[in-house]
């Protein structure tokens, strides 16, 4: 057989010995022939030992095999040995990646990906804009003119907003339901999934409109994905309407469930702005084009309806701006932004782990080379090491992942499109996870490579006196770490302060002990005056309710998506344009709605039965209620109380101040409240009013009590989702709180991982200085004035950082004004709190290093010398 030249040597020298065994045997009188048996059954068969050594002649995967093995085996072993090392590398892997993951897969579902449209990039919004300026929505009339006259669109379509009542399927319900005209659907690419869409002819007003579109998870919630759906006759708002269609909608508008025809009206009034547009550019035109155009519509509008469109212009922006909205925009960036500087910290603080580890094992790796180990073979065990960090660090990456992403998708706000779509995103995980792992494997090779270049006679000598080199390198990660820190928690703290001072803000009416919730009152079964005499006997049921103190009706209940604009002017002082008017927010309400509410009467009187509109009956001066910034706003140091006020435009309908009333903070808490003006609801009765009931005890135990008295007084009109007022409050807030969670998460774990670097690198100082601290205690040195040595080198790395963060953070600071309410962005308590946090944290970092230092024995460092 032949051998390799290792194995016949073993194989020789196996002999030599069993030789020297026999001649040992004989010196003590054993015979040859028992001399040589004793020595074999001792020792055994010299070919069958080389056989069986590792350098024998077997297989190369194998040898290769084996060697894995040994390496894996070592690698756990050493992991068991560093516990606490090995832990905080593998969290700081694990939350690192998993965090890049979450948040970029979030940003991407819900900011950056193509939105669920054909050729999205064509899409535009087109709104009014008031002659201040502001956005609005469109009117029908005007919609049906700017569809005929534009020249800009290969097509316009129009969505309004509705609630209607399903029933028949169950109890009855209110759905959330969307008036569609039929290009609609066609125009943004969306193709149904069963039937058909609405054809031209069921989209006109007066028309046969009795038909309806159901979203794809609404067939599949409420009629069990049924094939034959199509033809089948569905109940809403008492009115049979033929389901024709099943569209895929639930990505583009998340919650809606039916879709009904537009059918637009052109006769109502044009500044009944209630419906939003949208058109497709056509090929070659850009949307500067498409802005020249639609204000010279809106232009010749305003001429040819100056009582309505006097001074009214239109905005042309990508669709996405309105589906995402500037606010979303701005935190996804920031949220990239942050997540990219927070993987950059989890590669830092993996370095200096795994280089402070290594530079303690100077002295291994010296008895290793030694003993004959080339540099490949500790090579591959560090990479085998580092493999074994990467592998189960990313392992963990990937569940930290996924329950990230459940607990952002909870947290999140409700009317966040696609968030509840959010998927850990493949791509992020594996750009995080390479990230990751290149540098595990950097840092674990690159400190053998450093050490290999000593003399072995020198790191079998000094063992932890040798030096790893690199040190400045670390230094620097160090002072990038803390810098990064400041910046985010800097971030997260202004976001927590602003958060603070929005729960602290006084709202001008009580929410605890309010009941809200709402009632359809559809065309077809109720006018106007019959609107306002079904809520008359509704609230009057609901007083007889024991605990309820008060009941009113009103157009839009607090912290609703709907918010009502309009203008008044003082009559005595009528501009003669209406740019001279003031916007105002409005609200038409039933007597007894300020009682419920909780909104304090403050001149004057409330309504009541006397502010009733009856059949036929024309008033010349409608009743109307101010609030105190109204009042403060048209009346400065004058009651208002029997004046007039003038309402929309020059010449419009004058009102009497009846009463003045606190201003209430209804809308969103984080703006300040607009002016505000109350007329009676028998002169504004929308179909969807919404119902407050004040109740003494406990609000919630009474939602059941409140159904079943709504359905006795119509049994075709329940109480639409009852709510307690308080959780409208809750969510109104749900964007600061869902910025400041996610901020002051990424705050926090970037504390832990300044932290874990300045430990690291501490570690490693006091490692490489082991020899020289023993020396300075046997020469008579305090251990108060060595652990305070090794804590203010680390301080100094720390303030360095500390510094070049705090001036980041207030440049970058700008970017959080948006978010941030009634508190400013260069906020100096906040940029004085949070370098001392940082400087208490990085003296309590280094403080067990520190303290390992003090214990070290003099004597060692005398005896090594």
């Amino acid at each position: 057989m032949n051998l390799d030249p290792n194995t016949r040597r073993i194989r020789d020298e196996m002999r030599h010995h069993l030789e020297e065994l026999e001649a040992h045997l004989e010196s003590e009188g054993l015979s040859p022939e028992d001399a040589r048996a004793e020595a074999a059954r001792r020792f055994g068969d010299p070919e069958a030992i080389a056989s069986e050594a590792p350098t024998s002649m077997r297989p190369g995967w194998r040898v290769a095999v084996d060697a894995a093995r040994q390496d894996v085996s070592h690698a756990l072993r050493q992991m068991r040995r560093h516990p606490l090392s090995s832990g905080l590398t593998l969290a700081t892997l694990a939350v690192g990646v998993a965090a890049t993951t979450v948040v970029f897969s979030v940003v991407h579902a819900v900011v950056l990906a193509p939105l669920p449209f054909a050729q999205p990039e064509a899409l535009v919004h087109v709104s009014q804009t008031s002659p201040q300026g502001r956005l609005y929505s469109t009117s029908e009339p005007n919609f049906v003119d700017f569809r005929a006259r534009q020249q800009s669109f290969v097509e316009m379509a129009a969505m309004g907003y509705e609630s209607p009542v399903l029933t028949g399927v169950g109890d009855p319900t209110s759905v959330d339901g969307r008036r569609v005209s039929h290009t609609f659907f066609p125009l943004l690419g969306i193709e149904p999934v069963l039937g058909r869409n609405f054809l031209e002819q069921e989209d006109r007003y007066g028309g046969a409109t009795d038909v309806v579109l159901l979203s794809e998870g609404t067939w599949e919630r409420r009629f069990g994905a049924d094939p034959e759906i199509i033809g089948r006759a569905i109940v809403l708002d008492g009115a049979g309407r033929e389901v024709v269609g099943v569209v895929p909608s639930d990505r583009g508008w998340p919650g809606v469930e039916v879709f009904t025809p537009l059918a637009p009206n052109p006769d109502v009034y044009r500044d009944d702005q209630r419906i939003e547009t949208v058109a497709r550019l056509r090929p070659g035109i850009t949307i500067e084009t498409a802005r020249d155009d639609m204000a010279g519509i809106t232009s010749a509008l305003s001429v040819e309806y100056p009582e309505s469109n006097d001074g009214w212009g239109s905005s042309v922006r990508p669709i996405r701006d309105w589906l995402i909205g500037e606010r979303l925009t701005r935190l996804g960036g920031l949220l990239l932004g942050s997540v990219a500087l927070f993987l950059l910290m989890a590669c830092a603080s993996v370095s200096n782990l795994l280089l402070a580890r290594a530079s303690v094992r100077a002295r291994e790796m010296g008895v290793r080379t030694a003993l004959g180990a080339g540099r490949s073979r500790i090579g591959a065990q560090l990479v085998a090491e580092g493999l074994i960090l990467a592998v189960v660090g990313g392992g963990l990456a990937v569940l930290l992942a996924h329950l990230g992403l459940d607990v952002v998708r909870a947290l999140g706000p409700g009317d966040i499109a696609r968030l509840a779509e959010a998927e850990v995103d493949l791509g992020a995980l594996g750009v995080a996870g390479l990230t990751v792992i290149g540098t595990v494997l950097l840092a674990a090779v690159a400190p053998a490579l450093l050490l290999l270049n000593d003399s072995t006679f020198g790191l079998l000598r000094l063992g932890g006196r040798a030096g790893a080199g690199g040190h400045g390198f670390r230094d620097v990660l160090v002072v990038a770490q803390f810098a990064l820190a400041v910046t985010v928690v800097s971030g997260a703290a202004l976001l927590t302060r602003s958060f603070v001072e929005l729960q602290q803000v006084e709202l001008g009416f009580e929410a605890s002990s309010v009941v809200r919730f709402g009632v359809r009152l559809s065309d077809a079964r109720y006018d106007q005056v019959a609107r306002a005499e079904y809520l008359d006997r509704l609230t009057s049921e609901l007083s007889t309710i024991p605990g309820v103190e008060a009941a009113g009706a009103t157009t839009a209940g607090p912290f609703s998506s709907m918010r009502p604009s309009n203008f008044v002017a003082r009559s005595d002082r009528e501009p003669d344009r209406q740019e001279g008017f003031h916007p105002v927010s409005w609200r038409a309400v039933s007597p007894g709605y300020f009682d419920a509410a909780g909104i304090p009467l403050l001149s004057g009187r409330a309504f009541d039965l006397r502010d009733r509109l009856r059949r036929g009956e024309e008033v010349e001066h409608p009743p109307v209620i101010i609030d105190r910034t109204l009042a403060d706003l048209l009346f400065p140091g004058e009651d208002p109380v029997g004046r007039l006020v003038t309402w929309f435009l020059p010449g419009g309908r004058q009102c009497e101040i009846i009463g003045v009333v606190a201003t209430a903070r209804d809308e969103r808490i984080d703006v300040e409240p607009r002016p505000r003006i109350y007329r009676p609801f028998t002169f504004t009765a929308w179909d969807q009013p919404t119902v407050l009931v004040r109740v003494a005890g406990d609000p919630i135990a009474t939602i059941p009590l409140l159904r079943e008295v709504t359905l006795a007084v119509d049994s075709d009109t329940p109480a639409i989702e009852p709510t307690v007022v308080s959780d409208d409050v809750r969510r109104t807030v749900a964007w600061p709180r869902f910025s400041m969670q996610v901020l002051g998460a990424f705050g926090s774990i970037v504390l832990l991982l300044a932290a874990m670097g300045i430990y690291g690198v501490t570690s490693f100082s006091v490692a490489r200085r082991r020899h020289e601290i023993g020396v300075r205690m046997a020469l008579g040195a305090e251990p108060t004035e060595v652990h305070w040595m090794v804590v203010r080198r680390a301080l100094h790395l720390a303030g360095a950082g500390i510094v070049a963060g705090t001036m980041v953070a207030l440049l970058l600071a700008r970017s959080l004004d948006a978010l941030l309410y009634d508190v400013s962005s260069r906020d100096p308590l906040t940029f004085a709190l949070v370098p001392v946090v940082m400087t208490v944290l990085a003296i309590v970092s280094t403080w067990l290093p520190a303290r390992r230092a003090v214990g070290f024995d003099p004597r060692e460092a005398l005896i090594e010398e």
